[in-house]
């Protein structure tokens, strides 16, 4: 029990920096006669089993306290519970309805006390750099293409967020963990980032989401450098309007011991994270469009020149406060210049070198679901997770520098989520494609047909649109009546695996379906 003591002992300094409450939990140990090694602590009572601490936070929907019977019939023995009612934190003995005895640690404002328990627990010392990227769109490529690059320089890194937790290894990605949220609770991201540094990850990039953040999940992360992509409309159902997503956003620049910060030169709202940083944070700027703002104000970052798209990619010439050269991807769009943009300006930031960094850009490859291109005898099909309008609007921006012919649009819109974005998304879509197909998008318990129609309402003229709810025959429907100089981009779905309809989540994989349609083209 020694190792056990030593972590129980600082835990129980973060929950009660003075007091006894060590002396009542190792008596309390000792009385259920309790001898196991802990190796694990977690919010969700699925994930504990006999040496594990449950830690049973409190809610606005679900309440941990209500799911300790079902931890401690997986085995758990110590859990940490959330009561205000308590004076002082304390400890008692109590038994779950199978007449198992466990230790229950009871405190107050647990929420404000996560991160600082898990790190006591896992004796965690940042030992992985953090690199976090907030904004409504990029988040999860800006963190791929930093993981990647820092893993192509030689240093094993990773990325936490919407696809995971993800290992990268001289340019090479495999699943170390699987996440629920974006930005994962502070628990698990410190577990993660504690077996991340136990297989020699150096650096690793987090996506910090404006939910996250206000809901303080980096919280006691120490963030060496943060980076700022941009801010359009999405979440407003949950932060009512744009000024506050925006306030959400800023919420990373309090963030423990950052030191630099990567802005967005070409989103007006960079601006006011300028006015709003501490003065010891270093600032570095990054433009597709302002070359001037580099020259003219003498902003150290990245811009670039002499952009040419082509059907495998892009070229430009790379200009930085650290050196020029040539530089091709491939990857579609302007939007992807600007996010391997972003990733080089905070690794050079943390003064990585350029003439490194230059070497092994056209090894970057994308995220998969974002933009991924998939070519074929007839129209090639670009599968995007767009599902703001925003992202949508750049989705098919980039497409049309790529597409001779006729560039079709296939998407839908989320039920039970922002409805004020479904006709501007329809603005966009009879804008910027030639052709619309309306489809099936994780209707939830709405009525499919009723979210496209206020999509409809969006549209100049319905001349140009179609309507299949069935996802995979609208696919189908626009590659069939498609040809080899024409594009098709179906938004929505990208990485994602399952549809959400009603109160089921059926499996459907969009690139493996648009594989299949592509590989099975002619039997169609």
């Amino acid at each position: 029990m020694q190792g056990v003591n030593s972590t129980l002992e600082k835990l129980c300094l973060e929950i009660s920096p003075s007091g006894n409450l060590f002396t009542q939990l190792k008596f309390a140990l000792t009385s259920i006669s309790f001898n196991e090694e802990l190796t694990s602590i977690s919010l969700d009572s699925r994930n504990v089993n006999d040496s594990s601490i449950f830690i049973a936070l409190g809610g606005s929907s679900k309440n941990g306290n209500d799911y300790i019977d079902d931890a401690c019939n997986n085995g758990c023995k110590v859990v940490i519970s959330q009561n205000n009612e308590a004076k002082l934190p304390s400890v008692s003995i109590t038994s779950s309805k199978q007449a198992h005895a466990y230790v229950l640690i009871h405190t107050q404002n647990l929420s404000s006390k996560l991160g600082g328990i898990a790190r006591a627990f896992y004796h965690y010392q940042d030992a992985v750099k953090l690199c976090a990227i907030t904004g409504t769109n990029g988040k999860t490529s800006v963190a791929n293409l930093y993981a990647q690059m820092c893993s192509l320089l030689s240093f094993p890194s990773a990325s936490i967020g919407t696809l995971g937790v993800n290992k990268f290894t001289n340019g090479n990605v495999s699943l170390f963990n699987e996440t629920i949220n974006t930005t994962p609770d502070i628990v698990s991201t410190v577990t993660h980032l504690h077996q991340l540094s136990k297989h020699s990850v150096e650096h690793a990039a987090i996506e910090a989401s404006s939910h996250g953040l206000t809901q303080d999940r980096l919280q006691s992360l120490v963030v060496d450098t943060a980076i700022f992509t941009n801010l359009s409309q999405d979440h407003l159902d949950y932060h009512g309007d744009m000024a506050s997503y925006g306030e959400a956003k800023r919420l990373l620049l309090k963030a423990d011991g950052l030191k630099n910060l990567v802005l967005n030169a070409d989103d007006e709202e960079s601006d006011k994270w300028q006015q709003s940083v501490n003065s010891d944070v270093d600032v570095y700027w990054y433009s597709v469009d302002k070359p001037e703002f580099f020259v003219e104000a003498k902003h150290k970052g990245c811009w670039v020149s002499e952009i040419d798209f082509t059907p495998k990619g892009s070229t430009f010439m790379l200009h930085s406060s650290w050196g020029h050269s040539p530089a091709k991807i491939a990857l579609i769009g302007p939007f992807n210049i600007a996010n391997v943009l972003a990733s080089i300006t905070a690794l050079l930031a943390q003064q990585f070198e350029f003439d490194e960094i230059v070497k092994y850009i056209h090894l970057l490859s994308g995220v998969a679901g974002r933009m991924e291109l998939f070519v074929s005898t007839k129209a090639s099909i670009l599968v995007d997770y767009a599902h703001t309008p925003d992202a949508l609007k750049q989705a098919l921006k980039a497409a049309r520098k790529h597409t001779p012919g006729k560039l079709v649009c296939v998407f839908g819109c989320g039920g039970d989520r922002d409805t004020s974005k479904r006709p501007i998304m329809g603005s966009i879509a009879c804008k910027y494609a030639d052709e619309t197909v309306l489809t099936q998008d994780n209707s939830r318990s709405e009525d499919p047909q009723i979210i496209i129609n206020e999509i409809l309402s969006g549209f100049a003229s319905s001349k140009n649109v179609r309507i299949e709810l069935e996802r995979e025959q609208a696919i189908k429907m626009a590659w069939q009546n498609s040809c080899s100089k024409d594009m098709i981009v179906v938004a929505g779905k990208g990485h994602e695996t399952y549809m959400e309809l009603g109160d089921e989540r059926i499996t459907y994989n969009e690139r493996e379906v648009v594989q299949s349609i592509i590989n099975n083209g002619a039997k169609l």
